[in-house]
């Protein structure tokens, strides 16, 4: 790492593996281009911006009632909890 990033690093407070996204959705030119201080602002932005986008996303799927599952190629219902069927018998 160079010494402008691991100064960057040392002005946030990011979570080793979403630094490491950070910086790598970082085009090297600008990191290049900038100083250790606007580094970090970037980082920072960022960071905000993905909480925010998680936050609008998570909030969209709950008013929808359905989530996307990449690993089931499918949306999935989020609405009511599951339960079992029950069967009614009647008392004759």
């Amino acid at each position: 790492m160079s010494i402008k990033i691991d100064k960057a690093i040392r002005l946030t407070r990011h979570l080793p593996r979403a630094r490491r996204e950070i910086l790598a959705s970082i085009p090297a030119t600008l990191t290049a281009r900038i100083t250790s201080g606007e580094l970090a602002q970037v980082m920072d932005a960022l960071n905000e911006h993905w909480h925010k986008a998680i936050a609008h996303a998570e909030a969209e799927a709950v008013a929808e009632g359905v989530i996307w599952s990449q690993r089931d190629n499918a949306l999935l219902l989020i609405g009511d909890p599951w339960q079992p069927k029950t069967e009614h018998r009647s008392h004759a």
